[in-house]
């Protein structure tokens, strides 16, 4: 029988029970090979030599321009985006001790969205510089923080979790309808920009705008690794946690802007990508039950993964023709969450 391993660094220190390490392995083999596939499928399939080529620059122009700027822009905002939404979905989980809690559960995906809309609103008044990518994850990024303030000061009102998830479900509403509202009053190709967001999409990959989202979401992994022990003792109680006092409650607080920047860093991305952060985290519970490291790693893998697997269906199934990554995510995540509800029963 295999044995946990400890990690120790000069700063860091963590637990990887056994049987996460096999799964983490093949988690990881998962994101290479979608990876692989995703430049290499398309309306132009072109081999694994052709693909090293077009890297090294060596391919014919057209692969180069198919592998370099069409193909490798969407794959690393996919990547981006499926690890965003599944730890933003394993934070909320955590922190609210709610099964359904997620990004769109909640509101912050809708939150996010509405501001985005708003800004691109704004842009096609005459402000031009708010559409600029960096512009707009700081607005997606403001929009959910507003929703988790309402929720926060909903939750002082009446502190009961259950209610402040649900009290989400509403605020979504909300915002879905205030980003029809702003459809219908503007022009046509703001409300189509706005559709994109709707649905979720990776039409809109490019190097400039994955270029300002990377770095807020190395940033913000780093952040959330380095609070693994905090995110394992809410994991094992709520009431054991707050009982260590006010460092606890910033503590929380903090957990929960962690999960607001993933949330604006997916949609100011991707748009509304829905059940990623709603299936992943308990698919990893299921396979990796121990070790917080672990399960926020295997949350990257394979939030990433399906995302990456979702766009690779969306630009094959009904080719010429690209559908919203949104469509498949729900497609493949209704069944797998039926799935999981019927074997967890009540719980």
């Amino acid at each position: 029988m295999r044995a946990d391993r400890v990690v120790r660094q000069r700063f860091f220190s963590a637990l990887i029970p056994a049987g996460s390490r096999r799964f983490l392995l093949l988690a990881l083999l998962a994101v290479c090979l979608v990876m692989l596939g995703a430049l290499m499928t398309g309306p132009l399939v072109i081999p694994i030599e052709g693909i090293y080529r077009a890297l090294q620059h060596e391919a014919d122009p057209l692969i180069q321009l198919v592998v370099n700027e069409l193909r490798m822009p969407r794959l690393v905002l996919g990547l981006m985006t499926g690890a965003s939404l599944a730890v933003a979905g394993f934070l909320l989980q955590t922190l609210t001790r709610v099964s359904i809690a997620s990004p769109a559960v909640m509101g912050l995906s809708d939150g996010a969205g509405l501001c985005v809309v708003l800004a691109l609103f704004l842009g096609d008044r005459g402000w031009a510089g708010v559409t600029s990518p960096s512009i707009m994850a700081m607005v997606a990024f403001a929009g959910a923080g507003l929703v988790l303030l309402i929720l926060r000061g909903l939750f002082r009102l009446d502190p009961d979790l259950e209610k402040m998830v649900f009290a989400g479900l509403v605020i979504a509403a909300v915002c879905k309808a205030s980003i029809s509202l702003l459809m219908l009053i503007s022009q046509s190709d703001i409300a189509a920009q706005a559709q994109l967001w709707l649905v979720g999409s990776l039409a809109q990959a490019n190097r400039q705008l994955n270029h300002y989202l990377l770095g807020g979401f190395i940033v913000l992994c780093l952040l959330t690794l380095s609070a693994y022990r905090q995110i394992a003792l809410f994991r094992i109680s709520e009431s054991l946690m707050m009982s260590l006092g006010e460092s606890a409650i910033r503590q929380q607080r903090f957990l929960y802007v962690l999960a607001a920047g993933f949330t604006a860093i997916a949609v100011a991305g991707a748009g509304q990508i829905g059940f990623v952060g709603l299936v992943v985290p308990h698919l990893v519970q299921r396979l990796c039950p121990r070790g917080v490291p672990a399960q926020l790693l295997g949350n990257m893998l394979c939030g990433a993964a399906l995302v990456v697997l979702a766009d690779i269906g969306a630009r094959t199934l009904i080719a010429p023709y690209e559908l919203p990554v949104g469509i498949i995510t729900a497609f493949i995540g209704v069944p797998c969450f039926l799935v999981l509800y019927l074997k967890r029963g009540k719980q």
